[in-house]
Formats: C-alpha cells, structure tokens, sequence
C-alpha cells in the first residue's frame, strides 16, 4: 500500500513539474511578445465622418517611436484657401496627447515586466 502512495506521488510531482514547464514556456513566450510590442510605440489618429462605417476612416497623424531613439512622424494638414497647407493644430494636440499617453503606458508596462522577471529570476 505504501508503494501504491508512493506512486501517486511521483506522478503528482511528475504532473507539477510538466505544468510548471507548461507554465514556464507560456510565460517565456509572453515575455518575448511584449519585448516585441516594446520596440516599437507606434500611434495612430483617424477622422472619420461617419463612426458607424470604419472603411470610411482617414489617417490623418502618425507617430512611430523606436526603442533605439528613432522617430517617425507625420504631421496632419489642412488645405487653406488661396495659401499653403496649414498644420491643423488641433488635431496635432490631441495626438500628441495620445502620444504622450502611450508612452506613459509603456514606461509602466516595461516597469512591470522587469519586476515580474526579477520575481521570476529569484526563485
């Protein structure tokens, strides 16, 4: 009867530790998509004049920055009588607020990611 405890046993153990290895590449797999996600903050700001039908969305800004420092950016215009193309100032203040959003988001994300692999490392 002892054996048959004993058994059981082993095979508890051996199903942990398959599961925690489960666990363990999942979260391995998590990690390495974040980092991905991470190298690229990439912001996107469309008008559209109808909500309900999305094909009819326009992009009018657009802010890629790189984990190496890079940055794209195009600035939204709008088309004047008889002069130039001007900066349309609104829209351009309210994706850069989203812009800034964005970044605050990812600072804290990356600040969570560390902590939970210096929790992970330790054990």
């Amino acid at each position: 009867m002892a054996d048959n405890i004993t058994n059981s046993n082993v095979v508890t153990d051996e199903s942990a530790i398959t599961t925690m290895a489960r666990a363990s590449k999942k979260l391995a797999t998590m990690l390495a998509s974040a980092v991905d996600d991470l190298t690229t903050l990439e912001v996107r700001t469309y008008t559209s004049e109808d909500l309900e039908q999305s094909t009819l969305l326009k992009l009018r800004a657009k802010t890629t920055i790189k984990l190496d420092g890079d940055v794209d950016i195009v600035i939204p215009q709008r088309k004047g009588e008889d002069a130039p193309p001007q900066v349309d100032e609104n829209l351009w203040t309210i994706h850069n607020q989203i812009v800034d959003i964005a970044q605050t988001k990812r600072t804290e994300f990356i600040k969570t990611i560390a902590e939970v692999a210096n929790i992970l490392l330790k054990k």
